[in-house]
């Protein structure tokens, strides 16, 4: 896989057919390729994916997510007429946490992130490439430039994998519609704050995202794909949440929505 050029903090969905929207996959790389199988076979020249982030996760398989999610985005170029901007990838917590392991020597507080993103589940990435929670434990006692040692080692580890390090540079933060009708992010927004002002709430949500009752910068809905509460497909007044618990025994969930924001099927592996 050649490696992407930059792209802006935004994707644009320019097609007008139907947009599948695939919830947080964590590391289920079964059931992501249950999905994609599903998806294949209602696939119209139109349509559109995005996937709403959380492909790494707890569950162990993250080489074979990636893996899958690469070979399924070339399954799709390949398809007549099919264009690069009709599938989306974005940026979710665990993302987000690969990102910041990679650059761990800038953090203030290596030691401090890392203890973080242990708790939040990066045992398997870094299992995944060639390292272990053991071993960045001891690389936070040793000097900085032993630690920047580290992290490049990291990436020269998840280059090893074809496609995967250049796979970061897909990650978007939100996707929306041209007409910006709909709105695709991973976790939340705060209401308060523009589009172009959000930061880290759109991969750790925000306490009054749910319960918007207005419509955000005009946008006649918005889908996230991740809860805390791993409750499957929820609507609500503005949002509608689809996270049914893949990667932690639940089922990997993905929406078929209209133009309009209508949800006309959805899928389960």
């Amino acid at each position: 896989m050649a490696a992407p050029q930059p792209s802006p903090r935004f994707a644009t969905l320019e097609s007008h057919g139907a947009i599948w929207a695939v919830a947080s996959i964590n590391g289920d790389a079964q059931r992501l390729r249950q999905i994609h199988a599903q998806i294949d076979a209602q696939f119209e020249r139109n349509d559109s994916i995005v996937y709403l982030g959380n492909f790494y996760g707890p569950y162990p398989r993250v080489l074979e997510t990636i893996q899958e999610l690469l070979k399924f985005r070339r399954h799709m170029l390949n398809q007549p007429r099919f264009s690069p901007d009709q599938i989306v990838y974005l940026r979710g917590q665990r993302e987000e946490m690969v990102e910041q392991l990679l650059r761990l020597q800038f953090a203030a507080s290596p030691r401090d992130s890392l203890s973080f993103m242990i708790e939040h589940g990066i045992e398997s990435v870094l299992d995944a490439y060639g390292s272990s929670v053991e071993e960045a434990l001891e690389r936070m006692r040793l000097s900085l430039v032993e630690l920047t040692h580290y992290t490049l080692r990291l990436r020269s580890n998840m280059r090893m994998n074809p496609g995967h390090y250049e796979f970061m540079s897909l990650l978007k933060r939100a996707a929306y519609t041209a007409d910006r009708k709909l709105l695709f992010l991973h976790a939340g927004i705060d209401p308060s704050l523009r589009l172009e002002q959000q930061g880290d709430t759109f991969w750790w949500g925000h306490r009054d995202f749910i319960a918007m009752d207005k419509q955000f910068e005009g946008f006649r809905r918005i889908f996230a794909g991740f809860s805390p509460y791993k409750d499957g497909f929820q609507q609500y007044q503005q949002v509608t949440v689809l996270d049914g618990g893949s990667g932690y025994g639940g089922p990997l969930l993905a929406a078929k929505i209209d133009p309009n924001g209508h949800v006309l099927d959805l899928l389960e592996a």
